[in-house]
C-alpha cells in the first residue's frame, strides 16, 4: 500500500502519436500508436489511478536511499484489451522501473482500441513518477 507521507505519485496517460495505417490491410500482430477508438481503461483514467496507487509499493530500498524520478513505460493493449510487452522506454533506477514494471503489468484488461471497425492493438506510453516528501 502507498504511504501519502513518503509518496506522491503522478501518473499521465499519453499514447504515442502517429498516423494510423489501414486496419484492413495490415498483418494482425501489427501494432498501431494512433487509432480511430483508442484503447480505454475500464472505468476511466481516475480508475486506473486508483489501480495504480492502489497497488503502488515504493522499493524499501530506494525510499532509504533516497531514489526518485519519472519513469517512461511502454506497453500495448491487444485485440482483447490485455496489457503486454511491457517495457521500459526511460527508467531512473533498477528498482524503480521494477516496480514501474509490475504494477503495470498487472492491469486489468482494456476496453481494446479500433481501427475501420476492427480491433487492433494499440501502444501506450504511460509516465509514473516516483517522489519522496
Amino acid at each position: 500500500m502507498m504511504n501519502n507521507k513518503f509518496l506522491h505519485l503522478f501518473i499521465a496517460l499519453i499514447p504515442f502519436v502517429s498516423f494510423a495505417q489501414e486496419a484492413t490491410n495490415t498483418p494482425k500482430s501489427e501494432v498501431f500508436s494512433f487509432v480511430e477508438t483508442m484503447p480505454e481503461y475500464l472505468g476511466g483514467q481516475q480508475k486506473m489511478m486508483q489501480f495504480i496507487q492502489q497497488n503502488f509499493q515504493y522499493p524499501d530500498s530506494a525510499r532509504s536511499k533516497g531514489i526518485q524520478g519519472r519513469v517512461y513505460v511502454e506497453f500495448v493493449i491487444d485485440t482483447t484489451g490485455k496489457v503486454g510487452e511491457v517495457r521500459i522506454v526511460r527508467g531512473v533506477h533498477s528498482l524503480l522501473d521494477k516496480e514501474a514494471i509490475r504494477i503495470v503489468s498487472r492491469m486489468p484488461n482494456w476496453k481494446p482500441g479500433s481501427q475501420k471497425g476492427k480491433p487492433v492493438k494499440v501502444k501506450y506510453n504511460l509516465p509514473i513518477s516516483f517522489k519522496l516528501d
